[in-house]
């Protein structure tokens, strides 16, 4: 449902919170070949290291309709687009392949090799069964980018099939979500967050640097403005 500007003002933060390289979504690179390049522009922009691009229609489909996928010609159009779009040769594009669930695993092959003739830098084959991952070391030349079936193999063993980047989406999000759900559940019954936070080591940390942000910053700034200090 959101569209480039929005998913670009979400990687905007996301780079300015850290100092390392940042992965983007972006999606179907939001329409034709000529919304492409513009995504990409947009992307460099924000910072961002690198995005990955979809192979689905625009817009994406929902429930019966997901995954439908362009015509193999129709997204290398859009991939050469993409990059001819770059102002900065080390922005990495990545061409995601989602068609598995349609396509045979012949023609998923046949599409990331035609993928990889207009000069992407890695590749997202979208291939999932450990049988046909270990197929792919052969066939894919490029780096490979991908979601683990983490229920079926670990990070390493995913690593051992060629993947140079192993994306792991919603688990920081789970996690903050239950451990929020958590901790306003003991503010509820005991008026106090204190026994949430007594039996997890490392606490004291987290809390002091949570209670430490910005200040830094904050205290540079002040020190540039004559008689004022941070406390002023």
């Amino acid at each position: 449902m959101l569209g480039m500007a929005e998913m670009v003002a979400i990687h905007e933060r996301i780079v300015e919170a850290t100092g390392l390289p940042v992965v983007g979504d972006a999606e179907c690179a939001f329409g034709a070949p000529i919304h492409a390049a513009r995504t990409v522009r947009s992307y460099e922009r924000a910072g961002l290291a690198a995005i990955h691009i979809e192979d689905e229609i625009f817009p994406k489909g929902q429930g019966d309709s997901a995954h439908q996928v362009l015509p193999k010609n129709t997204m290398v159009g859009k991939l050469k687009a993409a990059l001819d779009a770059r102002s900065d040769e080390t922005f990495v594009v990545i061409a995601r392949c989602n068609a598995r669930e349609s396509e045979t695993f012949n023609q998923v092959m046949d599409r990331l090799a035609a993928y990889a003739e207009t000069g992407v830098d890695a590749i997202w084959p979208g291939v999932r069964l450990p049988e046909e991952l270990g197929r792919l070391r052969g066939l894919v030349s490029l780096p490979m980018v991908g979601v683990p079936p983490r229920q079926q193999m670990s990070l390493s063993a995913y690593g051992e099939f060629g993947f140079k980047i192993g994306c792991v989406p919603g688990i920081l999000g789970q996690a903050a979500t239950a451990a929020m759900a958590e901790l306003l559940q003991i503010f509820k019954e005991t008026g106090s967050d204190e026994d949430y936070w007594k039996p997890r080591p490392g606490a004291d940390r987290w809390r002091q640097w949570f209670s430490n942000l910005g200040k830094e910053e904050q205290e540079a700034m002040a020190r540039l403005i004559p008689g004022r200090s941070s406390k002023s």
